[in-house]
C-alpha cells in the first residue's frame, strides 16, 4: 500500500536489528564527502526555478508593504519601552553585521527543499507571516528609539538609510529566522 504523504515529509522509524542497520548505513553515508556534496548539489538544482520566482515573488509580496507602511502611517505610532535586555547589552553599530546576516541565512532552508510540496507549504507560511505582520504595523505603528550615534559602520549607516526605526513590533526578523529554522 501506497503512503499518502510525498516521499519528502516521510519519517523512517527502526527498532531493534532495523534500527542498527539503518544508523550503521546512514554513517557510511556521513562519511563519505563526495555523496554530501552531491546530495547538497542536487537539493540546490531540484526545482530551481520554482525557487527563484519564488524567491522574486515572496520578496516583493513581504518588502512592498513592509517599506510602504513604513513611510506612510494611517495610525498614531507607539513608542516601544526599552527591556530588561536593552538596558543589560550596550549598543553596538557592528551589530549590524550581525542583524543583515539573516538575509543569508533565511534562503539556505528553502534551497535545500528538495520537494515541490514543500516548497510551497514553506512560501504559504512565509506569506502568511508577512500578512500578519503587516496587518499590525497598518493598525499599530510601533517604532523603537535610536540611539544618537554617528558610527562609521558602513553596515549601520546603509541600515539606517533604508530601514527606518518603525516596525518594532512584531519582529520579522525573529519571525522568519523561527520559521525557517523550524522548516
Amino acid at each position: 500500500m501506497k503512503s499518502p504523504t510525498p516521499a519528502c515529509f516521510r519519517r523512517h522509524l527502526h527498532f531493534g536489528k532495523a534500527a542498527n542497520a539503518s544508523s550503521k548505513n546512514n554513517l557510511v553515508n556521513l562519511n563519505s564527502s563526495t555523496i554530501t556534496t552531491f546530495s547538497i548539489v542536487s537539493r540546490l538544482r531540484s526545482e530551481l526555478a520554482l525557487k527563484l520566482i519564488l524567491m522574486v515573488v515572496l520578496n516583493l509580496w513581504v518588502y512592498v508593504p513592509y517599506l510602504f507602511l513604513q513611510r506612510h502611517h494611517f495610525f498614531p505610532a507607539t513608542s516601544m519601552p526599552l527591556t530588561f535586555f536593552d538596558h543589560m547589552i550596550p549598543f553596538s553599530d557592528k551589530a549590524a553585521w550581525l542583524y543583515l546576516s539573516i538575509y543569508l541565512l533565511i534562503p539556505i532552508g528553502p534551497f535545500l527543499m528538495n520537494c515541490r510540496k514543500q516548497i510551497f507549504r514553506y512560501a504559504v507560511g512565509i506569506i502568511l507571516i508577512s500578512l500578519f505582520a503587516n496587518v499590525i504595523f497598518l493598525f499599530w505603528p510601533t517604532f523603537c528609539p535610536r540611539p544618537n550615534f554617528g558610527g562609521t559602520n558602513v553596515a549601520y549607516r546603509t541600515l539606517i538609510t533604508i530601514d527606518n526605526s518603525f516596525h518594532a513590533f512584531p519582529s520579522l526578523h525573529a519571525a522568519f529566522a523561527a520559521y525557517s529554522a523550524l522548516c
